[in-house]
């Protein structure tokens, strides 16, 4: 009787080890991750636990985020009161999966509080953190606390004191285009965020471009023009290191709305360029739930 007392308590001690395992983040990701990207301010009829159920998907990227409540809006959820968003969090995890948490820019200039950056950590147990970043950032106050240098300062704070946190960098495809925004003709903003951070050092693990697709242009060659673009920006500033494996750091996120759609084909290419070039992350951004469940087979065997 006794021992099976002793048993029961073990496996019981082993059981509770797991699950705070789970809700604490400790998995890793893989090398390999397809993470869809989730609203949760605007899509907050996404169910989570139907889509793992049903797919087997288990990564997901969150955007919709704020720790500024000064620029909380219909478009933002107050990061740090999110006890629904967590519930969720520990939901995924206990199911071995993890999410990145996106910080965006589309309502408000991201918030510099790198306080309130670590109070988020430390509560989500933050594991990839990202942060999307256009041009508009040069534009809301030069000069101001919010501008880009002061943005990849907090970055590097927050990964100097997060041993293993991931962070990497989204933009638009646009982005990494040239455009005569900071008085140089051939500039880019992809490339002035690095030109910036090569004395802030900020690490990035990863440089995801966003675009819209057409239907009627599912080819290879679109990508391959996108994953050009943006390695030669790479290139400009780090081809002084031939450590880095810049063609690894690029990866690609398709942008579904209304006037936008992504066919079979083009999923098919996204994965076997991202693979061939030995790429981290694949995203895709949608707006109807059912696209999302449309693409997870094709999406899903990045993951590895």
């Amino acid at each position: 009787m006794k021992k099976r007392a002793l048993l029961l308590a073990v496996l019981l001690g082993i059981a509770t080890f797991w699950d705070a395992e789970a809700v604490s983040g400790k998995p890793d990701f893989p090398e390999h991750l397809y993470a869809p990207t989730v609203n949760v301010a605007t899509q907050k009829n996404f169910d989570f636990s139907k889509a793992l159920q049903k797919t087997g998907q288990k990564y997901f990227k969150l955007t919709g985020l704020t720790v500024n409540p000064e620029f909380r809006n219909s478009k933002t959820e107050l990061f740090l009161d999110g006890k629904k968003l967590l519930s969720t969090v520990n939901m995924i995890r206990r199911n071995h999966g993890d999410v990145i948490f996106s910080f965006d820019d589309d309502s408000n200039p991201p918030s510099v509080d790198e306080t309130a950056y670590q109070k988020a950590v430390d509560l989500y147990k933050i594991r990839w953190i990202d942060f999307k970043l256009d041009r508009s950032v040069l534009h809301w106050c030069v000069g101001c606390k919010w501008e880009l240098p002061a943005i990849l300062k907090v970055i590097k704070k927050l990964q100097d004191k997060n041993p293993g946190l991931i962070v990497s960098l989204t933009t638009e495809v646009s982005d990494a285009r040239p455009a005569n925004f900071t008085g140089k003709k051939q500039d880019t903003f992809l490339r002035y965020i690095l030109k910036v951070n090569k004395d802030i050092r900020a690490r990035f693990a990863t440089y995801n471009i966003e675009y819209q697709t057409f239907s009627k242009t599912g080819k290879n060659s679109r990508l391959n023009v996108i994953r050009y673009l943006a390695l030669k920006q790479l290139k400009t500033v780090y081809d002084d290191n031939k450590n880095f494996a810049l063609e690894k750091m690029i990866s690609i996120t398709p942008v579904l709305n209304s006037q936008f759609e992504l066919t079979s084909s083009e999923a098919d290419a996204i994965v076997c360029i991202s693979l061939k070039n030995d790429s981290r992350l694949i995203s895709l951004v949608f707006q109807k739930a059912e696209d999302f469940y449309k693409y997870s087979r094709i999406f899903k065997t990045f993951t590895r």
